[in-house]
């Protein structure tokens, strides 16, 4: 096992992983060192199967975090978000059938796609999932045999972010957190070229998209100037 991590430092980033909530942290070095250290070492010792020196453990958290500095931020995942806008749908339903189903009420499909309401497909290797609004729905359900799964009082947050979101890391886990914090459960995701697409009960569609949208307006300025990227 030693001979894989090879040396203290090696063995606390590879702990330091598996909690990816702490980079932010690091990278930032608003975090108590002596306490994380103290709360990774038995990870670090089974990695090297050793009883590390906890004060090694903290000086390796350190000098992690000097090297999360120079690559690790959000500026630039905060600058696409913050330059999105928003859409509620409030009343989705999804549903997941066979994808012999799918083919089969394809032309339908296309007819509802040309007149502009909203309709998302998702297909797997056996199955799709379509996401679309409750009148869609009404119009199709007749349609769908071999039916997996029907989910529905689901509201769906479109988010149309400028072309940068397809090559910054980053904006994906910024909105998760947004809505984790506010203890909002998210069903799914959907990305698609510059729209994401996010899925919530629709009991919390309006504080969803409430949230995401305070965000965006906070740092974009508003009243108040620039704000402060940590």
């Amino acid at each position: 096992m030693r001979r894989k991590y090879g040396n203290i430092s090696n063995a606390v980033k590879s702990v330091v992983r598996k909690y990816p909530y702490i980079i932010p942290c690091l990278s930032m070095g608003i975090i108590n060192y002596s306490k994380l250290a103290s709360q990774i070492k038995g990870d670090v010792d089974t990695l090297l199967d050793v009883d590390v020196n906890i004060d090694s453990i903290k000086m390796s958290l350190i000098r992690y975090s000097r090297e999360l500095e120079t690559y690790y931020n959000l500026r630039d995942s905060i600058n696409v978000l913050s330059g999105s806008s928003l859409q509620l749908i409030s009343d989705v339903v999804l549903v997941t059938v066979e994808l012999s189903t799918l083919l089969n009420v394809f032309d339908k499909i296309l007819s509802i796609l040309s007149g502009r309401r909203f309709i998302q497909i998702t297909q797997g290797r056996n199955t799709a999932t379509l996401v679309m609004e409750y009148n869609v729905y009404e119009d199709l359900m007749d349609e769908f045999k071999d039916v997996i799964s029907i989910m529905d009082n689901k509201a769906a947050i479109l988010i149309v972010s400028p072309e940068d979101i397809i090559y910054t890391p980053g904006v994906i886990y910024l909105i998760s957190c947004l809505l984790y914090v506010n203890k909002i459960n998210i069903t799914q995701i959907i990305s698609s070229y510059i729209d994401t697409i996010i899925i919530v009960d629709r009991a919390y569609g309006s504080k969803a998209c409430e949230v995401i949208d305070e965000f965006i307006k906070w740092y974009r300025g508003g009243s108040n100037g620039d704000r402060t990227i940590l």
